[in-house]
């Protein structure tokens, strides 16, 4: 069993403390009312915890996925995944893309990963549907972004709930929606 961080019991006890106090926090709808300094440090100890923590899976050159022998730099608790591994293959989650230059993100989420990054690497359908990330990979060049898969997740409403915890959590630049911005979402354990 597993809680709201995809992580089992035993695992989410040693998360930094950070991590649970922010949960709590959103579990208790108590976030909201916190001072600004306090959520400003809160939302710090919890971007620390999860940086130190590590994530699955991260594929410092995004441009380069598509080569069947490029390989994830993975957390030491993970195996190395290829892109075209079976491994991603349908499999849903919540993902970064950092522009190594600019140092700005984009945070998302899909129900099939691998066909989301492909969907990225199609120039057509990121100039017939200009958004910031769109345009930042045309301009930039897919060699100057990695991708991180944050989080592997399947069912939509827990991938809703992690890409607003991770939008909250690290305030990208990429993202333009507002509406993340609210802190009083709760979530259940």
């Amino acid at each position: 069993m597993t809680d709201n961080l995809g992580l089992s019991p035993e695992r989410f006890s040693s998360v930094a403390p950070g991590v649970r106090r922010f949960y709590s926090n959103i579990s208790d709808s108590n976030f909201a009312a916190l001072k600004p300094d306090q959520r400003k440090q809160s939302l710090l100890d919890t971007k620390l915890a999860l940086l130190r923590k590590g994530f699955p899976v991260t594929f410092q050159d995004f441009g380069e996925i598509r080569n069947p022998k490029y390989t994830a730099l993975t957390n030491p608790t993970f195996n190395k995944i290829p892109f075209f591994s079976s491994d991603l293959t349908g499999k849903g989650g919540v993902y970064m893309l950092k522009n190594n230059i600019t140092k700005k993100f984009y945070i998302g989420q899909s129900g099939n990963l691998k066909k989301r990054f492909n969907d990225y690497l199609r120039i057509k359908r990121l100039q017939d549907n200009p958004s910031a990330i769109h345009k930042a990979l045309l301009k930039f060049g897919y060699n100057n972004f990695s991708l991180t898969i944050l989080e592997f997740c399947d069912d939509k409403p827990s991938r809703l709930l992690k890409e607003r915890f991770y939008i909250t959590v690290f305030n990208p630049q990429f993202n333009i929606r507002d509406d993340f911005k609210d802190f009083t979402i709760k979530i259940p354990y």
